[in-house]
């Protein structure tokens, strides 16, 4: 009986043990997610494109750590042909913050289209592939996420800290705030007078198709204009005019 008792209090000082070896463990595991860890992790890459009102990309990280983790600037470094280009994704003004285990997305502004060196248009088709994405957090460590398990990260690392990049251009055709998709060609002006006299006008994109003009905001109800052959301003004005029966005088057309 005495060995038994003694085994068994053998038995209890190891278990005990390993249940502050376990505590440690975890003790010291949840300070380095608190305070050290700067661990995001890569969710996916989208594209999204308008009619009239362009581009964009996005990618969605995760905060992995249990603290906040600031973004100062988010980008792609992109391998092609041998050389790393640059895509820079969004810069912040004021750090955006991402709270632990929180998913955000950061899209780009609204582009036109990107230039690569070459002069091409870039495919957005393989943006995964050959690419980092590289995250400034506002301290000397970049935090840098791979796409898939085989990206150059360390070459696209190597290659920024010797800044031994170029960058793509990225082209925005622009109207006051709006960036706008390559194919709109004309904006048109409408003046509108309220029942209290009040005037103001309104601001409508056209894109010319081979039989119609289609529009991002209805005239009478409709957002297209029926017409096939070269388009002009002067033409576009006598076509709303007659279609729509609108004064001339509260038109005002002009190409972009």
């Amino acid at each position: 009986m005495f060995f038994i008792i003694k085994f068994w209090k053998e038995i209890s000082n190891i278990i005990s043990f390993l249940a502050n070896i376990c505590v440690l463990v975890i003790t010291v595991y949840t300070l380095y997610l608190t305070a050290f860890c700067r661990k995001l992790r890569f969710i996916t890459i989208g594209f999204s494109m308008t009619q009239f009102f362009g581009e964009s990309m996005s990618i969605s990280i995760a905060n992995k750590s249990l603290h906040a983790i600031s973004i100062t600037e988010i980008f792609i470094m992109k391998k092609k042909d041998g050389q790393f280009y640059r895509i820079t994704i969004k810069k912040f003004e004021d750090p955006l913050i991402i709270n632990p285990w929180q998913i955000s997305n950061i899209k780009m502004d609204a582009y036109t289209y990107i230039l690569e060196e070459s002069g091409e248009r870039f495919d957005h088709s393989d943006i995964h592939m050959n690419s980092v994405i590289g995250i400034n957090t506002g301290t000397e460590n970049m935090v840098w996420l791979k796409p898939y398990k085989k990206a150059p990260r360390m070459q696209a690392e190597r290659a920024y800290k010797k800044r031994d990049y170029k960058e793509f251009v990225v082209i925005r055709k622009s109207y006051g705030d709006k960036t706008l998709s390559e194919s709109v060609k004309y904006v048109i002006s409408l003046k509108n007078t309220d029942i209290n006299g009040n005037m103001s006008w309104e601001t409508i994109f056209a894109i010319p198709l081979e039989k119609s003009i289609l529009l991002n905001k209805t005239i009478c109800g409709y957002n297209a204009i029926n017409y096939s052959g070269k388009t002009s301003c002067g033409k576009l004005k006598k076509i709303i005019c007659k279609q729509f029966g609108i004064d001339s005088d509260a038109i005002f057309i002009e190409k972009i």
